[in-house]
This record gives structure tokens, sequence and C-alpha cells, in this order.
């Protein structure tokens, strides 16, 4: 009795070790005012959640690397974060963004816990090398060679391609990775960097670009005077006074004004991490999970509403795009209406053709028995005779 007693205790136990919430702390590059949401939490948690069968607690941190991006600066906030989460019961460390994954690289505030990344660049390759062994993650590829591709076959009078971007460290760099991935195009249009400017110089200067011009929208976190607008703003003021079309990455914010550009997996990539999530909380060693690259369903995306102001031929577009705010055909909207309604007119159409055939037939049969009538009294007329 004693022995059922102390195992139905250690039961108990266990059940409730199992109910605990999991502990996780997300790591964000960036300040909550750059216009991002809260990815893990609105893309990853509710996945990891349910496939866990858990709650998850997630301990949320925004480095800020954006702007303070100095050695003594993330050395201070990293002491501070060893110091605020030391003692807690972290399982799993997730690093949103490469500035986020560098962070935890040299400055391993939790050092043995795993380390999980997303939404990092494959270009980001000094990044990607100093993985430590507790490190996994997901990777995609912000494909500007193949989308400048498919923006100079829409638009095969471009002669000149504005690329704009901020005056933040990453943000320069990230430009100078697109630049170099485009040069494989000099010989076909001219390249023209917009960085390093004050917002009020570059939104005058798009503004009065002339036709032959496209303009390729890159990182901007601030200006050169240090003025800082969330990435949505920035984004949409650009849009909005271009005087020639805008391209971008497709995210989630299609629809205020870009035309359209490269999809960077960005479902995929949080599914992705998710599974791998779930993997390492359930215990397994993060170096026996190879790093995956997040493929996006669609290569391309664009605004049908775009296309009709800039006039751009959709014969043009590449196959298999993504193609929103498609305007609703009569048959769209229409649908049952016009089901019903053929519906009705081929059931009345059979009920026509049956009353014809069956007058025809009809016909024919009284015209068989006129013919046999007939026929019977010119023969019963000769017997007589």
């Amino acid at each position: 009795m004693l022995i059922l007693t102390l195992l139905a205790r250690q039961l108990n136990a266990d059940e409730n070790v199992d109910a605990r919430p999991l502990q996780v702390l997300a790591l964000y590059s960036s300040f909550p005012d750059a216009g991002f949401p809260p990815l893990f939490e609105s893309e990853m948690q509710p996945v990891i959640e349910v496939k866990l069968g858990r709650r998850i607690n997630v301990y949320t941190e925004y480095l800020g690397l954006t702007r303070f991006a100095g050695p003594q600066q993330q050395a201070r906030l990293a002491d501070v974060l060893e110091s605020r989460y030391e003692s807690t019961d972290i399982q799993l460390v997730i690093a949103l963004g490469a500035a986020a994954l560098q962070f935890c690289e040299q400055h391993p505030i939790l050092p043995g816990i795993p380390l999980l990344f997303v939404s990092v660049e494959a270009g980001r390759t000094e990044v990607l090398k100093a993985l430590p062994a507790n490190a996994t993650g997901v990777i995609h590829n912000d494909d500007w060679k193949n989308g400048l591709a498919a923006i100079l076959r829409l638009q095969p009078d471009t002669r000149e391609v504005v690329l704009v971007g901020g005056s933040s460290p990453d943000d320069q760099e990230y430009l100078r990775k697109i630049l170099g991935r485009l040069q494989v195009y000099r010989n076909r249009v001219r390249f023209r960097p917009l960085s390093g400017r004050s917002l009020e110089e570059t939104v005058s200067i798009v503004s009065r670009l002339q036709s032959g011009s496209i303009v390729i929208l890159s990182m901007f976190t601030f200006d050169s005077l240090g003025q800082h607008l969330p990435s949505d703003g920035i984004r949409q003021l650009i849009e909005q006074t271009s005087a020639v079309p805008v391209y971008g990455l497709v995210g989630r914010d299609l629809g205020h004004g870009l035309v359209g550009g490269p999809v960077p997996a960005f479902e995929e990539r949080f599914l992705l991490a998710s599974d791998m999530a779930v993997r390492i909380l359930h215990g397994e060693n993060p170096a026996n999970i190879p790093v995956r690259t997040a493929l996006p369903k669609h290569s391309m995306a664009f605004d049908w509403r775009q296309l009709d102001r800039w006039g751009i031929d959709k014969r043009r577009l590449p196959a298999g795009s993504l193609i929103l705010f498609r305007p609703p055909s009569l048959w769209d909207e229409h649908r049952w209406l016009i089901t019903g309604i053929s519906a009705a007119l081929l059931l009345q159409l059979a009920l026509i053709i049956g009353l014809s055939l069956q007058r025809r037939g009809r016909r024919l049969t009284e015209e068989a028995l006129e013919a046999s009538r007939k026929a019977t009294e010119a023969l019963t007329g000769k017997l007589l005779v």
C-alpha cells in the first residue's frame, strides 16, 4: 500500500512538472517602434504550443542594436541580460534577426542553453560562420538577382535603378550586399545608391525621378540626421511620393503603393523554426539539427492596382507570381447567381427540346396512322371491286 501511495505521488509530481509552462527568451534585433510586430509571439508561439501540448512563458527583449551598435554598449547590455536571466529556467533562446544572432555569438548571456535563430538572410555569412555548437536555425534568401530580372522584363525600358536605404551600419551593409548581387546587370542599367541622406532629401529626389527609372527599397532604419520612422512608415512615404514605380521585398505590407518584388519566405521561415523549436524543447541537441533554408511558395508578388496605375503589361508577369488586389470578375462576384440562371436556362431548354421531340414524334405517328388508313381504304376498295 505504501509503495502504491509513493508511486501515485511520483506520477502526480511528474504531471505537475509537465504542466508547467516552458520558458523561452526571445531576442529582437531592434526596438518595438521599428514597426515590426512581435513575430515570435504571433507566428511561432501558437504553433509550438499546439505541437507540444503545453504553454510557453515568453520573456521578450528588444535589443535596439540598429541604434546602439557600439561594442561597449552591447557589452553593458549583455551584463544586464545575464544578471536578469541567470536564475531563470530558460530552456531556449530565440534570436530574431542577424543582429540578434551576432549579439548572442559575441555575448553568450546563457551559455549552454540552446540557441535558435530565424529571419537571418543567407548572405550574412560573417554571422553564420560564427555559430556556436548549441545553435541552429533558419535562413532565407532575399533573391534580388532573379527579382530584378523579372522587374526588367516587366519594365524593359528601365535605364536606372535607384536603391533607397537608410544610414545605420546595417542599412549600409545590406545595401552594399544588394548592389553586389546586382552587378550582373551593370551593362543593362545604371545603379544609383541613395543612402546616407536625410529623409527629406531622399523624398525630394525620389519625387523628381524621370521615366526610365525605378526605385528599389532597401533597409531604412534611420536617416543621416537620426530621424527614425517605423519601417512601414518610411516605406509608405517613399511609395506615395515616388514619381516612378517602387519595388521591395514583399512580406505582409503589399497594398500601400509598392508594385511588388521578391517574396522572402516570410511564413515558411517561421514554420520551419517552430518545428525546430519543438524538437529542441523535446530534448534534441541543436547540433544534430542542420540549418534549414526557407523557400517561398511564390518567388514574386505584385499589387494588381499598382500594375494598372503604372501601365505595366500584366502578360509580362513571371509565371507563378502571387497577384493581390485583383478586382473580382463578374463570375467571381455573381458565381452562384450565374450558375442558378444557367441551370434554369438549361432546364428550360431541355423542356423545350423535350416538348419539340414529343410533338415531332406525335406528328410522325399521326402521319404514319394516316398513311396506314389510306392504304387500308385503298386495299379495301380494290377488294370490293
